[in-house]
């Protein structure tokens, strides 16, 4: 049996207040930590994974004798008074990941730095250790042991230890890991419920509050590797709390157009991009300090223009005109002031679509530079203000999502120094040069 506490029907939960949040770690994180040991790691030595639950997180926690009075329920005419930190709590997931950490990371203060890693999602820890055999074994032990020593209890029924070339997984992500880096995929399983969810709230025109929050929950899972669905995700979550989302609609109910924009992107990303929802990271790649890369972009109300620069040497560049496809789809007027900021978002993505072949399967450092903040801003944030410009935000997003790296830098310039990718966005002006 497993007891949950609903202190959102009984009120405790809107009494409470909670202050500060715990930031998990993603799937990212892992992989990086998996890269950084393999590259410390001496020949002839190997990875394991480890994976082993904290047992019954929240209730290894006491809760203070002054919050006890309102842990209580009644089940069978009985009156059950709740000694420890329940779930069902507001506080519970936040006491029982910050405590869980901070064990975790004394723990693995009993290895060696170089040989050992972990992330903890709230109370579902992943370990990292590099060794010769009896090494691992040992690392494992001390970690292990040292989490015991301090009363905590371990699901060991459930726990699973994968060696180099074997899968495992952890939270919503599948990981294998060989000497030359490490692959990461989606559970099939949520990708197949966010697909099969999404289709079917295409064709409806209410959708159950009930079923969004599910549904979101599993496109968080997603997003955790794949950052770019971040936007979307976020999307989603809005109509939960904003009331002209169900203004007129069924008790408990979101209408369907406030989801249309999120849904169609989130079913493109699944269906229109090869290798979207897996990874390949490959320990060769994330060694390379790489070339470096600038790329520079400029637009007018008539054109675009970009630069592309290596080791500081110009090696490529682009001029194009504004077209009538672009005018149609943007919403501007070429050669209106008014769509100067989506022209050069647009510029943005024209080069980095343009140039994608030299950063986006590899590890490079890699500037975009321009003179527009809202511009670069769409370049870090994957999002947008403004109809236009947002479009061009998302289709960055689906460019980003099917690439291993992302742009590491975002550089402004003001207007007057931008001479070369100005000069290259205005051919095509009427008196230009």
């Amino acid at each position: 049996k497993r007891a949950i506490l609903n202190l959102r029907t009984s009120g405790v939960s809107a009494a409470s207040a909670k202050h500060e949040r715990v930031i998990l770690p993603r799937t990212l994180d892992v992989v990086f930590d998996v890269l950084e040991l393999l590259r410390a790691m001496p020949a002839g030595h190997d990875l394991d994974l480890l994976i082993c639950d904290f047992a019954d997180a929240f209730w290894q926690f006491p809760a203070a004798p002054a919050e006890r009075p309102f842990l209580v329920f009644r089940y069978r005419h009985k009156y059950y008074l709740v000694l420890r930190a329940a779930q069902g709590s507001r506080g519970g997931p936040l006491l029982c990941g910050r405590s869980v950490a901070l064990a975790m990371r004394l723990a693995l203060s009993t290895c060696p730095p170089e040989a050992s890693r972990s992330s903890t999602y709230v109370d579902d820890p992943i370990i990292a250790v590099t060794g010769d055999k009896n090494g691992r074994k040992r690392h494992i032990v001390c970690i292990i042991a040292a989490l015991l020593v301090m009363g905590y209890s371990l699901a060991f029924a459930k726990a699973e230890l994968a060696h180099v070339g074997t899968t495992l997984t952890w939270t919503s992500s599948q990981l294998t890991v060989d000497k030359l880096g490490i692959t990461v995929a989606v559970k099939a399983e949520i990708v197949a419920d966010v697909k099969l969810l999404a289709e079917g709230m295409t064709k409806v025109n209410v959708v159950p509050k009930k079923d969004l929050r599910s549904f979101v929950g599993k496109a968080t899972c997603i997003s955790s590797l794949i950052r770019t669905w971040r936007p979307f995700v976020a999307m989603l979550w809005a109509p939960l709390f904003c009331e002209r989302a169900s203004a007129g609609a069924p008790a408990n109910c979101v209408w369907r157009s406030c989801l249309d924009t999120a849904l169609k992107w989130i079913l493109a990303f699944m269906a229109g991009k090869a290798n979207t929802l897996q990874r390949r990271y490959l320990l060769s790649d994330y060694l390379a300090t790489g070339t470096d890369t600038e790329v520079t972009v400029d637009a007018s109300p008539w054109g675009l223009g970009g630069v592309l620069a290596e080791e500081g040497r110009v090696v490529e560049y682009f001029s194009d005109r504004i077209s009538d496809i672009d005018v149609d789809i943007l919403g501007h007027a070429r050669g209106d002031a008014a769509g100067q900021q989506t022209w050069e978002a647009l510029a943005m993505l024209v080069a980095l679509r343009l140039w994608s072949s030299r950063w986006a399967k590899k590890r490079i450092f890699l500037r975009v530079r321009g003179d527009s903040i809202s511009a670069l801003s769409m370049v870090l944030n994957m999002s947008s203000g403004g109809e236009g410009s947002s479009i061009i935000a998302r289709e960055m997003a689906l460019d980003v999502a099917d690439a291993l790296y992302v742009p590491n830098v975002a550089v402004h310039l003001p207007g007057t120094a931008n001479c070369t990718a100005d000069l290259l966005s205005i051919l095509d002006q009427k008196g230009g040069p």
